[in-house]
């Protein structure tokens, strides 16, 4: 960028006096290279290498300090009990949650039981605490608000 605009295409010569005013945008999880040269009335210094990366893409982490829960009765589990995942840019972040098909349990969000069992859901980060596990047997419902 010069000025705050988007430069000329590839190829273009900027000036001395334009150096200062001219700056750079990298691309997370890319690296760009450069060849950069100088002339003067004297002859052209050869090219030299430069080359830019951008900033590493790094994806929350998850972590779940007791992987096997023993539930003690089939009233719902806050999964926010259960998961928490940290993300070091603080993008907008979303929970992704499988349930597999073989289980006899099901996901409930505010209410209303979520995607059919053996499919992928996402859930936005702020809704953790609300999204709740209800187990149960295979084939028996919990009963009363289900």
């Amino acid at each position: 960028m010069l000025n705050g605009t988007t430069t000329e295409p590839i190829g273009q010569i900027f000036g001395v006096s334009q150096l200062s005013q001219l700056t750079y945008v990298p691309v997370a999880g890319h690296a760009d290279s450069f060849l950069v040269g100088a002339s003067d009335a004297d002859g052209f210094s050869g090219w030299s290498n430069l080359q830019i990366n951008g900033p590493v893409l790094t994806p929350p982490v998850v972590t779940i300090p007791n992987p096997i829960v023993n539930a003690s009765s089939t009233a719902p589990i806050t999964m926010s009990t259960l998961v928490s995942a940290t993300n070091a840019n603080n993008e907008a972040m979303a929970y992704i949650l499988y349930e597999n098909p073989s289980d006899g349990g099901h996901f409930v969000l505010n209410g209303t039981t979520t995607e059919p069992i053996g499919q992928i859901f996402r859930c936005v980060a702020t809704l953790p605490a609300h999204l709740c596990a209800r187990r149960r047997a295979r084939g028996q419902p919990l009963g009363g608000g289900e």
